[in-house]
């Protein structure tokens, strides 16, 4: 596999972030996740009222785990070793 081919291999192939309550996010006055997080991952859907994640752009920072120390509804489960985030130059 050239470094091309592995560069656009999505990371993930399955969510490894996810609401464990949705019910709760409605609780929530802040939505402090959606403002922490420093690859956007959690937009608020006004509409829907729900949290909207887009796990694939996940940088696996953790900050969402710490914005959402109220209720603790979000689940993150780390991949494997290699398995991670990967930062494409260019």
């Amino acid at each position: 596999m050239s470094e091309n081919d592995a560069a656009n291999k999505p990371q993930f192939r399955t969510s490894h972030i996810r609401i464990k309550n949705p019910e709760a996010c409605l609780k929530c006055a802040r939505k402090q996740c959606t403002i922490v997080c420093p690859a956007g991952v959690y937009q608020w859907d006004a509409e829907r009222l729900k949290i909207h994640v887009d796990w694939p752009a996940c940088l696996e920072s953790g900050a969402c785990l710490v914005a959402c120390h109220e209720f603790k509804n979000i689940e993150m489960t780390y991949p494997d070793a290699g398995q991670g985030v990967r930062y494409n130059y260019g």
